[in-house]
């Protein structure tokens, strides 16, 4: 259920079950912690995965004893010296009184609404014009340089995969 953060009765189930691995698709970043969390209290000794929430500086913090050896798919490093990624995460700071978990899906999220804003700007008449725009668009964002493949992702972008140690 939405919200919920207790999920014994299930990782019973799942103990039970005697799976191979357990992949832990989590909506958010406490729900995470708490996974790890009930997983090592019940002892559950299955390789975990999961995806970009592992990656938060929240979770390593609140919640990383209990997820050695976790296995995730995240967002790179954002370069720590860029000058346009640390206006954007002070920004964040500011107008929310926190740093985003994720910085790297906050800065491509900027990145891909100044694409779009500036693609319906420049042409009001058509969904087509704008889309043809964003097709062309080559422009430097806060992760550099901002363009889009064939298939409409940003070029040079990927994710990673990590273990928490």
């Amino acid at each position: 259920k939405e919200g919920e953060q207790d999920f014994r009765t299930q990782l019973l189930r799942v103990k039970a079950a005697n799976p191979d691995a357990l992949f832990l698709n989590a909506a958010a970043v406490d729900t995470l912690g708490a996974l790890v969390k009930q997983i090592s209290e019940l002892q559950l000794k299955l390789p975990l995965y999961s995806f970009a929430y592992a990656a938060a500086d929240s979770f390593s913090e609140n919640f990383g004893s209990y997820a050695k050896g976790l296995v995730y798919v995240g967002p790179p490093d954002l370069a720590d010296g860029s000058e346009q990624v640390g206006g954007l995460l002070r920004e964040f700071q500011t107008d929310y009184g926190k740093s985003p978990n994720v910085p790297f899906v906050a800065a491509t999220a900027f990145d891909g609404a100044t694409a779009l804003v500036s693609a319906i700007d420049a042409s009001r008449d058509s969904s087509q014009e704008v889309l043809d725009r964003l097709n062309t668009y080559d422009e430097e964002g806060v992760l550099g340089r901002i363009r889009f493949d064939s298939d409409g992702e940003i070029e040079g972008l990927h994710y990673v995969v990590r273990q928490i140690p």
